[in-house]
């Protein structure tokens, strides 16, 4: 009996330490903030301010402690931060040494191209902080207005306001007519409208969502469901995540900065060394893993792909190809992969992927994949810097407007990416 009882309580740690895919409120010596837990490389790492943490080089780093909604504890360390952007990166310890900490996926949305989304919205998106409530755990949610205009590209921030009512529209599906079902007491619980987060909820996430369900936030919040069935039915993508807030107004910083910093911090890039040739081309999009556009995600992409967008104009062009070069000399290890916890997947092939369009990147969705007509590799003339060429030879060229290219490896090892098209 006490067997069968040990073995169910370590099915409970196995359970508990797998269900973190979700806000985690965070305190630090006497400070107190928020951060998102997800996947990355097989360890689950969080995300968050900061200013809300110890510094990455204080030797006697206090310890940092994470709780879940369900009001368990974790232990964290700081692994990777970024002052001017006011992001830090957390490695989740697990609680036992046979106990792998699994956190599932973290779901993104880039803000910044909303108006290509927008088609698809039935009614006005819905808006709101996603938080840990108390170090007890639990649920908080504040609902927010997006400020028109307030977008910082360089900055990569940008502003919401408190919203002071639920909106007067019901939602309409997809296929017309109002939800069946919808209870509007569920869109307006108290405490939901009128309110912002205090300063010592920065590192909460903003959330974008759409009406096309009445249950598009309800389960999340009502104490039935709180499964993650935003993610499930993609009815709700992350914006950004909260920095500051004073006069009203809280200040987010959008998910590209966030994806660009963890990229960073992981698989390290010398964007100098990366030759971009891409004659009568502009670059519309660069990523840290394969969904550019208007989705994307921070995940494992970040530890093994590059994607480039490019934006061909309104002059038609024959797209044929892609040429590439990749490093295979020697680099210290740590160069590539700083954080040992993360280490590099020696089993990864090198792929080059593509998609083409008949429209400019930011006038439609319509992407097709298309082949190499070979998956060749070979010694580049500058064999001395120990480099591999492969050209990616469409097995049809394409009229296109939109090009999109992943490069799947070591992201820091890749030197060359070069479009062949003919205008």
């Amino acid at each position: 009996m006490r067997q069968c009882c040990r073995v169910l309580g370590l099915l409970a740690t196995v359970v508990s330490a797998s269900a973190l895919a979700e806000p985690m409120w965070v305190r630090y010596g006497s400070t107190a903030s928020q951060a998102y837990a997800f996947e990355l490389g097989r360890q689950c790492v969080a995300i968050t301010p900061a200013h809300g943490v110890p510094s990455l080089n204080d030797p006697a780093q206090p310890t940092v402690w994470l709780t879940d909604r369900l009001g368990q504890v974790h232990v964290a360390k700081v692994v990777a931060t970024d002052r001017k952007r006011d992001l830090a990166l957390l490695l989740i310890r697990p609680p036992a040494p046979d106990v792998r900490v699994s956190c599932g996926g973290f779901p993104a949305f880039n803000l910044t191209r909303l108006e290509e989304f927008q088609p698809d919205l039935t009614s006005a998106p819905a808006t709101w902080f996603d938080l840990i409530a108390s170090p007890a755990g639990g649920l908080d949610r504040f609902d927010v207005a997006l400020l028109p205009g307030s977008v910082r590209v360089q900055s990569h921030e940008f502003t919401v306001t408190a919203k002071p009512r639920p909106d007067s529209d019901e939602p309409a599906a997809r296929n017309g007519g109002v939800v069946s079902g919808w209870n509007r007491k569920h869109e307006a619980p108290e405490g939901r409208f009128g309110r912002l987060p205090v300063s010592g909820n920065s590192g909460a996430m903003l959330w974008v969502g759409w009406r096309d369900s009445g249950y598009f936030t309800d389960q999340r919040y009502d104490g039935h469901q709180l499964k993650y069935s935003l993610e499930k039915w993609g009815l709700a993508h992350i914006a950004g995540m909260l920095l500051r807030v004073g006069n009203g107004r809280a200040e987010v910083v959008d998910a590209r900065a966030i994806s660009d910093f963890v990229g960073q911090a992981v698989r390290p890039v010398d964007w100098s060394q990366l030759r971009i040739d891409a004659p009568g081309a502009v670059v519309s999009d660069r990523r840290r893993d394969r969904q550019t556009g208007v989705h994307f995600s921070i995940g494992n992409g970040v530890l093994e792909e590059l994607s480039y967008e490019f934006d061909l104009g309104d002059d038609d062009a024959m797209f044929t190809a892609v040429e590439v070069l990749y490093d295979r000399s020697a680099i210290t290890p740590s160069a590539l992969a700083p954080i040992p916890d993360l280490p590099i997947d020696n089993s990864r092939s090198t792929e080059v992927l593509v998609s083409v369009s008949q429209y400019r990147p930011a006038a439609s969705p319509a992407w097709r994949e298309s082949r190499c007509s070979s998956y060749n590799w070979a010694p580049a003339p500058e064999a001395a810097a120990q480099l591999l060429a492969h050209r990616c030879t469409l097995t049809q060229p394409f009229m296109a407007r939109g090009v999109r290219v992943t490069l799947r490896g070591v992201p820091g090892r890749w030197r060359l990416l070069r479009l062949v098209a003919e205008r």
